[in-house]
């Protein structure tokens, strides 16, 4: 599934450092590599792969920030 969004790409720092695409809003956001350049691998564990710190759900963006 490819994802689209009508908002700009956004991105999403982990506390390991390890940075993500984010699409969507709410429980429809999904998190992808910075490498899949056709968001066609979103993160599925929901968890990130280098520390498996949990990915904010709905809530709890407070490291987002606008694509520059």
């Amino acid at each position: 599934m490819k994802a689209t969004a009508a908002r700009p790409a956004q991105r999403y720092r982990c506390r390991c450092e390890h940075v993500f695409q984010v699409f969507g809003q709410g429980r429809h956001r999904r998190f992808y590599e910075l490498d899949d350049l056709r968001w066609t691998r979103p993160v599925i564990a929901r968890a990130c792969p280098s520390c498996q710190q949990r990915l904010p759900t709905t809530r709890g963006l407070l490291s987002l920030e606008t694509r520059p």
